[in-house]
């Protein structure tokens, strides 16, 4: 990922010889407005791209989920796992359905989401019930046991337990940050 970064900031420099995303001063100049114009002009993209990953907070992000996510879509069959998933995130996990799904073998499957995403299947789609279920918390007033439901879990219980392990924070700092 950091390669392909790197390769689009030099590419971006070559073409408009002043480009340095690098160094940012406390107050925005003129220059340094120009300058974000231009990267957004040459590249809307890798602009977007770069201040996903740049983009600095004091408070816990969801910055793991936005790598992997950006991952997964750079490859086919780890893109074709995730629509199955997050198709059936109530259902539970089945690996041998998630294969079947994408039209490869158990253990193909397996090797391509921990070359990818550096997880396996179980633990990328825990990682997606995680994510639909921070949007539930912050987009609905639906009781933590109904988002359970909706996205796999027994109880609330489990679902608290995970998104404390997961992320660090509790139902209501997630509920607060809508």
């Amino acid at each position: 990922m950091r390669q392909v970064l790197n390769e689009g900031l030099l590419t971006l420099r070559a073409q408009t010889r002043t480009v340095d995303i690098g160094r940012q001063s406390r107050q925005p100049t003129i220059v340094g407005m120009r300058r974000r114009a231009r990267v957004r002009q040459q590249s809307p993209a890798l602009a977007g791209l770069t201040a996903r990953y740049l983009l600095v907070e004091s408070h816990s992000s969801q910055a793991a989920f936005a790598l992997a996510n950006h991952l997964a879509h750079a490859d086919p069959m780890v893109e074709r796992f995730e629509c199955w998933a997050r198709r059936r995130l109530s259902a539970g996990f089945s690996l041998p359905l998630a294969a079947r799904a994408t039209g490869t073998s158990e253990r193909t499957l397996a090797r391509r989401l921990r070359t990818v995403l550096g997880k396996s299947p179980l633990q990328y789609f825990q990682d997606i019930r995680v994510e639909q279920a921070v949007h539930l918390l912050q987009s609905r007033d639906a009781s933590v046991d109904q988002i359970a439901t909706q996205v796999g879990y027994a109880d609330g219980v489990s679902l608290r337990t995970l998104l404390r392990r997961k992320i660090g924070r509790g139902i209501r700092e997630i509920r607060s940050r809508n």
